[in-house]
């Protein structure tokens, strides 16, 4: 007589993370010829760059230039330009994916990222390593640092240092069994990366989608050729439609559609971008634009720290808000800040408003 076991699953483990070696691409080796192989097909072709929205390739029509920094004559490709309707669209496919991609275990997600990675370290090296190049103008070392092994990195350490915050649980005894569970934030991230580096751009909108979230990714302009061939990489990695979309255009009316936005969840913004913030929240407080914020945000307004001084000047109110936010909720350095800069009544000055 015959009798079945059921199984059950043990903890699965990410690889441990290893540094990628850098490629020396020295003279008459293969990977300097094979580099200046792939550099010499893609310098003769004229790429044409569309939105990814949902997983399909949408082309509007109106288009950018993709040149050479070094040679503006040579022209690398095209790449078309989002309007507001195609930000809506994004935002749309986004929310669309955040359901399924969000139910998805880490081991799964981390699995895409992990393949992007292998991809990359292998048969993809020298294409993302050209684009670089051809598109930013980086030397072979520092587009090898830079798009290749920095990169890899990045995806590699990021599984391992998520998985290990994962594991990270509260203290339990034996009269109870404390348990923690992670979740995706309520809404979208927008990641807006700038043209020096790949890596950079590769990281901001991966590293939210490896912990469930969904991405809305503007990659600068002039680094365009290089996000078109990483967008190419994820799909061949097994990224889900809808979980990176990316747009591209005016930067301006893309950041401020995304960020007027209800469903906005987080913004991953490289430090040359966090003025952008600022101004647009400023032009939705002038046209009275304040959108209901998700819990998370709410939050932080109503203590004040988001507030700047209402159109004609300030009002005591105002001071009084920034005074308690300034006493309760930075802490003691910023109490001695805001007392040593003291000139009113209140203990608020116009430098307080400027603490982001």
């Amino acid at each position: 007589m015959s009798s079945s076991i059921t199984s059950f699953n043990g903890h699965r483990r990410v690889p441990p993370p290893v540094n990628e070696t850098f490629r020396a691409y020295a003279p008459n080796s293969a990977e300097r010829a094979s580099l200046k192989a792939r550099l010499n097909q893609m310098a003769g072709e004229k790429a044409d760059i569309p939105l990814f929205i949902g997983g399909k390739a949408i082309k509007t029509g109106s288009c950018g230039q993709a040149v050479m920094p070094h040679d503006h004559a040579h022209v690398l490709g095209e790449f078309h330009k989002a309007s507001e309707t195609h930000v809506q669209q994004a935002i749309a496919a986004a929310r669309d994916a955040q359901q399924e991609w969000a139910g998805w275990s880490f081991e799964d997600r981390a699995s895409v990222i992990l393949k992007a990675a292998e991809l990359l370290t292998t048969t993809w090296r020298d294409t993302i390593n050209a684009a670089t190049m051809l598109g930013q103008s980086k030397t072979v070392f520092q587009a090898e640092i830079d798009a290749a092994a920095e990169l890899i990195d990045f995806w590699r350490f990021n599984t391992h240092y998520a998985q290990e915050l994962l594991h990270e649980q509260p203290v339990s005894d034996h009269t109870m069994w404390n348990q923690l569970e992670y979740r995706g934030l309520e809404g979208f991230v927008y990641a807006v990366s700038p043209f020096n580096f790949t890596s950079i751009g590769g990281n901001l909108a991966t590293a939210p989608a490896l912990m469930g979230n969904v991405v809305i990714w503007k990659p600068a302009s002039s680094a365009m050729l290089a996000a078109y061939y990483l967008m190419k990489l994820y799909e061949a990695a097994g990224m889900p439609p809808g979980v990176i979309n990316m747009v591209a255009g005016d930067a301006g009316m893309i950041s401020k559609a995304i960020l007027s936005h209800r469903d906005l969840g987080r913004r991953a913004l490289h430090r040359q971008h966090r003025s952008l913030q600022r101004h647009v929240e400023d032009d939705r407080r002038v046209d009275g634009q304040l959108p209901l914020l998700p819990a998370h945000r709410r939050r932080d307004r109503r203590q004040g720290l988001h507030r700047r001084p209402p159109v004609g000047g300030r009002s005591t109110r105002w001071r009084s808000r920034w005074c308690a936010a300034a006493s309760s909720t930075r802490g003691r350095s910023a109490r001695r800040r805001a007392a040593s800069t003291c000139r009113s009544r209140c203990g608020a000055r116009s430098r307080i408003a400027r603490w982001r």
